[in-house]
């Protein structure tokens, strides 16, 4: 039945035909080494590139992020008690920031660099995929400039966000601060 589908579409079954979502089709075209045959030439080295490295970091803190932050608070065993939406606010992210200070910071910092880093590289790898040939190239040199753009315009009020948050007197109740300890403990992370 499915070989006739396949017969039928062809196009739904080529997977450089399919429409290309990032965070849905990079990996899995990385990871099976698919490559786009009109964009060869510069998706021909797809695993040793920038933008696939710089996504790897980006993964490595990504992961530990949403683990914190979305599935250990979900957790509706004892003493978490699944914090909910209504109870899970910018109260939980300040909690981590005064608790483990040190920890929060390095974390939210290499979270934000390695996600302008990895856009900073992506988005030069579009750019002269899709526009090199019509407009000059974006050359390497220009990539510390773009780097510094999206410091500027990304990483700092990020950041600098978090440091008003952080600043700011904690006003939760003594049953959350439990429960929001219990579910920063239970990551790894935060258990030291």
């Amino acid at each position: 039945m499915l070989t006739l589908i396949a017969a039928q579409y062809p196009e739904i079954f080529n997977l450089s035909s399919w429409p290309k979502p990032h965070t849905f089709n990079a990996q899995p075209r990385r990871c099976l080494g698919i490559v786009d045959s009109s964009n060869s030439r510069y998706l021909a080295t797809v695993s040793l590139d920038k933008p696939a490295f710089t996504d790897g970091i980006r993964q490595y803190y990504l992961l530990p992020h949403f683990m914190t932050h979305r599935t250990h608070p979900m957790n509706p065993a004892p003493p978490i008690f699944a914090v909910g939406p209504p109870e899970f606010d910018f109260e939980f992210v300040k909690y981590g920031l005064s608790n483990w200070p040190w920890r929060s910071w390095l974390l939210y910092g290499c979270l934000v660099a390695s996600v302008v880093l990895h856009a900073v590289d992506g988005e030069r790898l579009v750019f002269n995929t899709y526009f090199g040939e019509t407009i000059e190239r974006i050359k390497a040199a220009a990539r510390k400039n773009l780097l510094a753009i999206g410091l500027g315009l990304v990483a700092v009020p990020v950041l600098t966000g978090a440091l008003v948050m952080s600043r700011e007197p904690l006003m939760v109740l003594p049953s959350a601060t439990e429960r929001f300890h219990a579910s920063f403990t239970h990551s790894p992370l935060f258990k030291i």
